[in-house]
């Protein structure tokens, strides 16, 4: 078993080098909401990727079920519906270049009723939705894509399915070398880094691989919650879960994005934006705070 797992440590490590090779070398960067105008990306240009971070304040755990998708509540604030509060901003990401996304529903067992959330709320955005389940070439869809948009639930079963279609490496050729924009919510935020280590869900199903896409060089943790003094519950908190984490070798930062916090990476700049403030975890050092507007462009060169 010991064998098993350094082995296991070190494909790992081999796989995350590649990645993050790929990104230096390439010098783009990623993001996680757009405060930017109309999109821009040539082969001419510094490239950039936006990855764009709503969650929802219903479901703190980050994992919905169907239900819940097709009511809308998947990536929605409190008090609002789907997608709602961050309207404006998806329009000013994907801006008028973009026509039709592609939508990626993998992470919700009913991908119908998930797919009818997100394209009518996007077709009032003025976009067309093609879903990559209804697709006959997934991979194929992948690269026909002008925009890429991955939804929110669990992120066992969408990175297993990821893999299962071949469409991890293919997703980051995409965005890496070809600048398409990759949107992501809750699930759809923790494929697009190194790993899944840091998720808040239930492993339902195993993918081949906890590495994930690798947009970025370091992990987030969704939905962060802070510690409740009165509260009763006597359980492991989330800071307990990814100070753990980092108890094992060559693990990379963590930003705890709580509800309402986005970050937004362009070229090799990353800041924080939203509401709310976010929480770093990084090995061997002490947890720090972020307001929004804060930079953490070193994240971006954050190699463990």
């Amino acid at each position: 078993n010991n064998a098993g797992s350094r082995l296991q440590r070190s494909r790992f490590s081999e796989q995350r080098v590649d990645s993050l090779n790929e990104l230096v070398s390439r010098k783009r960067a990623v993001s996680v909401w757009s405060c930017a105008g109309e999109f821009r990306c040539s082969q001419t240009q510094l490239q950039f990727l936006r990855l764009f971070r709503f969650l929802s304040s219903s479901g703190s755990s980050g994992s919905q079920n169907e239900e819940e998708a097709s009511a809308g509540v998947q990536s929605t604030l409190h008090g609002g519906g789907y997608l709602e509060h961050c309207q404006q901003q998806i329009k000013d990401f994907f801006g008028q270049q973009v026509k039709r996304i592609l939508f990626v529903p993998y992470a919700l067992h009913d991908r119908d009723a998930y797919t009818k959330t997100a394209r009518d709320k996007l077709q009032t955005l003025g976009y067309e939705v093609d879903s990559v389940h209804e697709a006959a070439d997934a991979v194929e869809a992948v690269r026909k894509a002008e925009g890429i948009f991955i939804g929110g639930g669990n992120t066992f079963r969408l990175l297993k399915t990821l893999y299962d279609n071949n469409l991890v490496t293919e997703i980051r050729k995409r965005v890496l070398q070809d600048g398409v924009p990759y949107m992501g919510s809750s699930a759809g935020s923790n494929v697009a880094t190194i790993s899944i280590n840091t998720t808040n869900d239930m492993p339902i199903v195993y993918p081949p691989s906890f590495s994930a896409i690798g947009l970025v060089p370091f992990n987030i943790n969704p939905h962060y919650l802070d510690t409740d003094p009165n509260s009763r519950h006597m359980g492991e908190t989330r800071e307990q879960r990814i100070v753990q984490y980092h108890e094992e070798p060559d693990t990379p930062s963590v930003l705890g994005l709580r509800e309402g916090s986005m970050l937004l990476v362009e070229g090799n700049k990353a800041t924080l934006l939203g509401s709310t403030r976010a929480r770093l975890f990084q090995r061997g050092k002490k947890t720090s705070e972020y307001e929004p507007g804060s930079d953490l462009s070193f994240l971006m060169s954050d190699v463990q």
